[in-house]
């Protein structure tokens, strides 16, 4: 099967973590005989235009008269267009060049995978109509983002104007969020030509993380406020013993940083900044415990299904998160790992005092994480897909 994935990212070498979701997907596909083109804004000048690895091919199409385009670089379109918004003047031209070759690996090919309603399933829509082509679109968090904000009737057409023959939400709290702001027979509609799973992970053959002192505590995430590493800092406080690294990179990194000092933290929370993926498995194995603090959609976030919560799983080291987002479609409450009410330092000290003080109940909540993975691999993906496609 002959298959586009446009997107607008996807990590520039193996130690860029940005989209590593998506190249996980195309990756998969590609190892399992199908021919996939991905279709990703350039960066930047430093990146190739084409890289062909097997089955896989990877382009990467610069706007004319602007071959650097950094929209989508390092914090991603909407970050950069808040920080910098006389850029919003280089869009039009950076998706028009990514729809040329959208349109370009599309003849012939069986079916057009967008990641992302905003811009790449607008674009691919189209497209796709003409050509004759199924598009199916994954939806991760960022276009829910937006479409919240604008009243019905718009969030209507522009959802029309992507022409989907299938949507994967990554959590059921993003397509009941989309849903209910869709007048009623259109949300009807598009319920029945939707499911619900986060971007699959490959698994590597790993057992449980290696179980230390019991007190490493380990944060992975962009350094907003939405990610709540401020609560998680107020909780971790008091404890009296234990580590914290900060693994990341973000607007409220120099908040955070200051807040650590005000509370005396400096020698037991380290921040090392953003690393590869592979960097963060091998810092999981020697972790004792990942705290996903993420808030509540009502106070300025709204959460996706975080990838680090899978990739723990995959590591082998114990989860302590918030009930919010797609977060408690993976975690059961101690079963698989340790939920708390978003935003609560108490409910996060608990749950750190609990589980640090414990490593019977953390190994056999990470032990269960990882017996889940196979829900989640890309074989199990593509058959979900695969019977939303028979449907239509």
């Amino acid at each position: 099967m002959r298959i586009v994935m446009p997107t607008t990212s996807y990590p520039a070498s193996l130690e860029d973590y940005r989209g590593c979701f998506v190249a996980d997907m195309a990756e998969g596909l590609a190892m399992r005989g199908h021919e996939v083109t991905v279709v990703a804004p350039s960066p930047g000048a430093h990146v190739p235009e084409l890289v062909v690895k097997g089955g896989l091919r990877i382009r990467r199409p610069s706007a004319p008269g602007n071959p650097a385009v950094t929209l989508f670089g390092r914090h991603g379109v909407m970050e950069t267009l808040r920080r910098e918004p006389g850029r919003l003047s280089e869009l039009p031209a950076a998706l028009s060049t990514m729809g040329a070759v959208i349109r370009e690996e599309g003849a012939g090919a069986d079916w057009i995978l967008s990641n992302w309603m905003l811009p790449s399933g607008l674009v691919a829509g189209d497209i796709a109509r003409r050509l004759g082509v199924r598009h199916g679109v994954i939806e991760h968090g960022g276009s829910v983002r937006i479409l919240r904000r604008l009243p019905p009737f718009l969030v209507g057409r522009l959802v029309t104007r992507c022409r989907m023959d299938g949507i994967q939400f990554v959590s059921k709290d993003l397509r009941r969020t989309l849903l209910e702001g869709l007048p009623k027979g259109q949300s009807q509609r598009l319920a029945e030509h939707s499911f619900v799973m986060p971007a699959p992970i490959s698994p590597l053959k790993t057992g449980p993380a290696k179980d230390r002192e019991g007190n490493r505590c380990l944060v992975v995430g962009r350094l907003n406020r939405g990610k709540g590493v401020h609560r998680l800092l107020d909780a971790f406080a008091p404890l009296q013993k234990g580590s914290l690294t900060v693994v990341g990179d973000g607007p409220d990194g120099g908040q955070l940083k200051a807040q650590v000092a005000s509370l005396g933290l400096s020698s037991r929370v380290s921040f090392v900044g953003a690393v590869s993926p592979a960097k963060v498995h091998s810092m999981m194995r020697t972790h004792d415990l990942l705290v996903v603090p993420s808030l509540d959609s009502h106070e300025g976030s709204l959460e996706g299904t975080p990838r680090v919560v899978l990739e723990a799983f995959r590591a082998g080291i114990c989860v302590l998160a918030s009930r919010t987002g797609g977060i408690p479609d993976l975690v059961e409450h101690r079963r698989s790992g340790w939920l708390t009410t978003p935003g609560s330092a108490s409910e996060l000290r608990h749950g750190m005092a609990t589980l640090l003080g414990d490593s019977n109940l953390r190994r056999a909540l990470a032990r269960t994480g990882q017996e889940n993975l196979p829900q989640y691999s890309v074989d199990a993906w593509l058959n979900s897909w695969s019977n939303l496609l028979s449907q239509v």
